[in-house]
């Protein structure tokens, strides 16, 4: 007897605002991860220019409209015309995947799944690469960047922020318009290192065009049929669930000490509170791909750590090492600890 074929659900959702899209994400999420879904392969674009943070970014005090935040880590991204966005929503990290479950680490799974957008733009003529980390490349200049979060309950959530008709060279004038006082810190790629699906096929600027050629790609990479939906059928009502998710991590007056660390996929900040030699509060934010988890337990350790370096080690060693967790971006511990130890005042 034949096994039935595994389901990937599409959802698409063009023309969104950056609340309700978010929305929409957090709910997808959690009705895969709660097993109420299939794994869904979320497709959307935003109506008007703006910016796409990631997880562990913190938004400024004065929060725009225009800030959107993904699921996932991974650098700042720009949103609006000319860029698409994708989620694949997961009830485990390794979905139809060869191998062991929970055998593959972090950059395997990027590469892995990264494989349905590689095979989408093959079957139209362009030949990207993807040469790991959190971008993949055409001509050697940068059309997508990734992001994955890997969530304690077993889902995941793999994404894509991809250049259809603009490129990522667009970004610092956004920011202009989003962050004035550029509160939001990112690296600035030039028009020489950044290239659009169009410039090698010019179908891409349609976006029903552009859908249908990553659900295919997607569906036989994986191996799956595919349920095509429109996703405002299922927009959750409640925007205030977005609105917290984009400023839950924000600049803080508390935070008064910060060192920059530009690790291997762009800056990570540590900043934190300290009092009498105790640090009161740590937050890592900037570049990173991360389980978010992970993340959380870090700054948990630390918090009530003297800003000594026998001190912070101790602490950092009692949360690194478990099975699953992953930290792309920075060095590790070691990088960690030396970045606290140059914090300065801010």
């Amino acid at each position: 007897m034949l096994e039935p074929e595994a389901v990937l659900e599409c959802v698409v959702f063009s023309d969104a605002n950056p609340r309700e899209c978010c929305a929409v994400q957090l709910d997808l999420l959690d009705q895969v991860a709660g097993g109420l879904k299939p794994p869904t392969l979320f497709i959307y674009s935003m109506a008007e220019e703006g910016v796409s943070l990631g997880r562990f970014h913190l938004a400024p005090l004065r929060a725009s409209n225009a800030l959107h935040r993904r699921l996932s880590g991974g650098r700042v991204a720009p949103m609006g015309p000319g860029f698409v966005g994708l989620s694949l929503m997961i009830p485990q990290r390794d979905w139809q995947l060869d191998g062991l479950p929970g055998s593959l680490d972090a950059a395997r799974i990027l590469n892995r799944y990264v494989r349905g957008f590689l095979k989408a733009c093959r079957a139209v003529g362009i030949e990207p690469i993807y040469p790991g980390k959190d971008v993949v490349t055409v001509d050697k200049r940068i059309v997508a960047a990734l992001g994955l979060e890997c969530e304690d309950r077993g889902s995941a959530a793999f994404e894509m922020t991809i250049a259809t008709e603009c490129d990522f060279a667009a970004l610092p004038s956004i920011l202009d318009r989003v962050d004035p006082q550029g509160e939001i810190l990112c690296p600035i790629v030039s028009s020489g290192e950044v290239t659009s699906l169009v410039r090698s096929w010019p179908e891409a600027a349609n976006f029903e065009t552009l859908v249908s050629l990553l659900r295919r790609g997607f569906a036989e990479q994986l191996g799956c049929v595919v349920r095509h939906r429109d996703g405002r059928a299922s927009q959750p009502m409640d925007s205030s669930l977005a609105e917290n998710w984009i400023s839950a991590r924000r600049l803080g007056d508390d935070l008064t000490h910060v060192a920059t660390v530009w690790g291997q996929i762009g800056p990570v900040e540590v900043r934190f509170a300290i009092s009498d030699g105790v640090m009161k509060r740590v937050v890592l934010s900037g570049d990173l791909i991360a389980n978010a988890s992970f993340v959380e337990r870090i700054e948990t350790a630390l918090c009530g750590c003297r800003h000594d370096a026998n001190e912070i080690e101790t602490a950092l060693r009692s949360v690194f090492g478990r099975r699953g967790d992953y930290l792309l971006g920075i060095g590790g511990s070691d990088a960690i600890r030396d970045a606290i130890l140059s914090g300065v005042p801010r």
